[in-house]
């Protein structure tokens, strides 16, 4: 897609997956992305929590985001509801557990790596 620009960050596959859906089923072209490096370890972990950008093309961005907006409201309590903090916190240590699992899962898939290339070369 040319001219690709960001739309807003779903907290989830899921969300990201039909909000393309939306905007698609409205004429906008739009794909989402995993940003982060660790995009592979949702295969390996079923991770669907992992925050997911969703892009559009530069001409489409206004009625996109009034989209956009209306979809996420669902999602997100707005700033002034009580809820923002709890949501804002919530959201954070989710987050923040999905990379100590990401992490620990990459550490061990070295490790094991490590132990199958010196089994090899010992046997060699």
């Amino acid at each position: 897609m040319d001219n690709e620009v960001l739309l807003t960050k779903a907290d989830n596959l899921m969300q990201a997956k039909m909000l393309v859906e939306i905007l698609r089923d409205n004429g906008i072209a739009a794909y989402y992305k995993n940003d982060s490096a660790k995009q592979m370890m949702e295969y390996i972990a079923a991770d669907t929590h992992q925050v997911q950008a969703v892009y559009v093309k530069e001409e489409d961005l206004e009625a996109a985001k009034s989209l956009a907006e209306a979809y996420m409201r669902s999602f997100r309590p707005q700033e002034n509801e009580p809820a923002a903090q709890e949501y804002k916190a919530t959201t954070s240590k989710r987050s923040n557990i999905h990379k100590i699992v990401c992490a620990v899962l990459i550490c061990g898939a070295v490790a094991f790596l490590g132990c199958m290339v010196y089994l090899i070369v010992r046997n060699l």
